[in-house]
């Protein structure tokens, strides 16, 4: 198997907005806003 990523430009904000609106959990938007992992958002939100 092989794997390829691939950077794309996007709306954060809106991307933000639409995670919330779905009810998903804030460490989701926090990924996406600070573009980190989940592991890393769960790990700092526990200092």
């Amino acid at each position: 198997i092989q794997v390829y990523h691939y950077r794309i430009d996007y709306d954060v904000e809106r991307a933000v907005a639409a995670i919330r609106r779905k009810e998903l959990p804030e460490a989701f938007a926090e990924m996406t806003l600070q573009g980190q992992s989940l592991d890393a958002v769960l790990q700092a939100g526990e200092e």
